[in-house]
Order: structure tokens, then sequence, then C-alpha cells
């Protein structure tokens, strides 16, 4: 995932690209959803959270989870079967800044954009498709510490994964996820 700053129709926006090395397949996740959402997806149900402190060793590292945003409370949840498929992208980040800009620009215009992007297959030259796009109002951040076993983010926690806890903070859920209680 990464960022990009883009005009529409005289909007200013934050833009979130999700990148693609086969474009078309992107191209047709990007159709399905704006047929199904249109360009402005103003019940959020694509869930964007970006979790922080997954590793202890390197402070600035994330993952992004993409998935359907449903609510295990609701009643149109309970006694049924799904089946959910989610995108996961780990950030090896060097310092902040992106998430420190995400979090700011959001807060100051409510709103990004997301967008499909053509990547080379080395991770580089990303070419986002500003025909195709989704405005969002929400992402939702948090800590690894704060993921257990009964979360639809846990998918994003891997086996190995060494998260970040504060001192303060007295049984986190993510050692409970981790141990396989």
């Amino acid at each position: 995932m990464e960022w990009i700053w883009c005009t529409l129709p005289s909007i200013l926006c934050l833009g979130i690209i999700i990148s693609y090395e086969n474009i078309e397949f992107g191209k047709k996740i990007f159709d399905e959803w704006i047929t199904k959402l249109g360009n402005t997806d103003d019940k959020e149900t694509i869930k964007i959270t970006i979790i922080k402190g997954i590793n202890k060793e390197h402070p600035f590292w994330y993952r992004v989870h993409i998935n359907t945003d449903i609510n295990p409370e609701d009643e149109d949840f309970q006694n049924k079967l799904y089946f959910m498929i989610s995108r996961i992208h780990e950030m090896n980040a060097e310092n902040d800044d992106n998430i420190c800009l995400i979090e700011k620009m959001l807060k100051k215009y409510g709103h990004y954009t997301l967008y499909p992007a053509k990547i080379n297959s080395d991770g580089k030259n990303m070419v986002p498709i500003l025909n195709k796009y989704i405005i969002k109002t929400r992402i939702e951040f948090r800590y690894a510490w704060e993921i257990g076993k009964h979360d639809l983010d846990s998918v994003v926690i891997r086996e190995n994964d060494q998260p970040f806890i504060s001192k303060d903070v007295k049984d986190p859920p993510v050692l409970q996820l981790l141990r396989h209680d």
C-alpha cells in the first residue's frame, strides 16, 4: 500500500494505492467494488486496518489488512457461516512518516481515495489507475498487542511475530493468540 496526492474534479484528497502485478485482476476487483458500492463507499463496506507495532525490533513496521467490514455482534452475523477473503501486506517502513501523514490528512480532509495501481514484479514503478477509484472516510489504526484470537484482524498476526507491547499493558490479547490458547 502506498499513498499519493491527487486532484479529482476540484477535490484535493489523500489517495491510497492497492498495487497489483496483474493490473487486469486489480481493475476487475475495483470494477466489482464500484458496481456494488459506487465511487463512494458510504457504508464503509471495504475495511482497511493498519496494524502498528508488529515487530518490537522494527518499531515502524506495520501491516495493512483489507477485508469486508462485518460486525460479529450483529444479529445478521449470528448462526451463519461466513467465508472472508482479505488482503494483507506488510510494510517494512524505516520511519512513521507515512502513517503520521495518513492520520493527519484523514483528520484534515475527512476522506481519502482508494486506487488500483500496476506495479512491476521488482516492487518499483507503480502506475495508479486514476479513473477507477473509491472514496472512503475511515481507516482503523490498531496496535498488534490489541488483537486477540476471536478478532477478525487476527489473520494478520503470524506465529513468529514479536509485537511491541507497552510496559503498562497487562495481559495483552495478542499473547493468547500467539500461544494458541
